[in-house]
């Protein structure tokens, strides 16, 4: 797979339908803010390239390592040790597990209901439901 970038590439300077300044709905702090996040992520782009691109650079395997993502992977698969149960944490699975049960228990008595009525004979044969199961 062949990868084409450029380091020159500014995504976001132009539109097609027009200036991306004349934003009319959004207040000039948030226009700042946007504009902000594009400066960003154009370096970004161009620290990433330059690192890609790079052959002299030291290392095993075909990976940048990316301290920030390798921190947020590691406090995703350690995050159940630092787990401190709150009344919503114990609240939340146990509405679940009940709601579960109760779905369950309704099931059940729809079931001994109606095999009760076949058993005496009140519902025909070619009337029961799951009459080839």
């Amino acid at each position: 797979m062949v990868v084409f970038l450029s380091l020159n590439e500014d995504v976001g300077d132009w539109h097609w339908w027009g200036n991306k300044l004349e934003q009319y709905d959004a207040a000039p702090r948030d226009l700042r803010n946007i504009e902000e996040r594009r400066k960003l992520r154009t370096e970004f782009r161009k620290e990433f390239i330059k690192q890609f691109t790079n052959p002299h650079r030291h290392g095993e395997g075909g990976y940048l390592f990316d301290p920030q993502l390798q921190r947020w992977q590691s406090m995703r698969a350690q995050h159940w040790y630092y787990f401190k149960p709150t009344p919503k944490t114990l609240w939340v699975p146990a509405i679940a597990v009940f709601l579960c049960a109760a779905y369950g228990h309704l099931l059940a008595v729809r079931h001994e209901k109606r095999e009760k009525s076949y058993r005496q004979g009140l519902v025909s044969y070619k009337d029961r439901e799951w009459k080839f199961i």
